[in-house]
């Protein structure tokens, strides 16, 4: 059994150090048309094995307040699993108002996919708009502006999922 764990925690840890040289972070990027620039950038890790789970990158739009987020997974992640995310790190943000959000979080529930290894999704506020993008095309879009509040409170929140990754992400911080 040990062997088995030790095998298992071995070749993981050996995708990690694999995985982090396959992130790129381009200074700028165009969607739906616009142009937008590179804020911050982040890894997300989970627990005290340091799995890494998704690259993250924030975007912004010199022109106006339009912002995006970008994901490239690092693994495979099961909606559900993305779904509990959503669920914990919105509680932690909206505190007494969750339950008040729970239209808005069982639409975002219903938008998250599976994902496969490398899958791409972004998260677009665009104007009164936000879009769901996923692997280059749009899967979801909004007009509705209690949505939009949710779209990036789980990772530039007050209460972010990872003090560390807001600050990267915000570029406050070494990366």
């Amino acid at each position: 059994m040990k062997k088995i764990i030790f095998l298992f925690l071995f070749f993981n840890s050996l995708s990690f150090f694999v995985s982090k040289a396959e992130a790129t972070f381009n200074p700028t990027i165009s969607i739906l048309n616009k142009k937008y620039k590179l804020v911050g950038h982040s890894l997300l890790e989970y627990s005290f094995f340091k799995i890494d789970v998704y690259w993250i990158s924030y975007y912004k739009s010199s022109k106006n307040n339009n912002s995006l987020l970008k994901f490239i997974y690092a693994r495979d992640i099961e909606k559900d699993v993305s779904n509990q995310g959503w669920s914990e790190s919105l509680k932690n943000n909206l505190k007494g108002k969750f339950s008040s959000y729970k239209i808005e979080i069982a639409w975002l529930h219903s938008k998250t996919p599976d994902f496969k290894e490398n899958d791409v999704l972004v998260l677009l506020k665009e104007g009164p708009m936000g879009f769901i993008i996923h692997n280059g095309v749009i899967k979801a879009k909004t007009n509705n502006k209690r949505i939009l509040e949710l779209f990036h409170l789980p990772w530039i929140g007050p209460k972010p999922i990872d003090e560390d990754l807001k600050s990267s992400l915000l570029g406050s911080a070494p990366r």
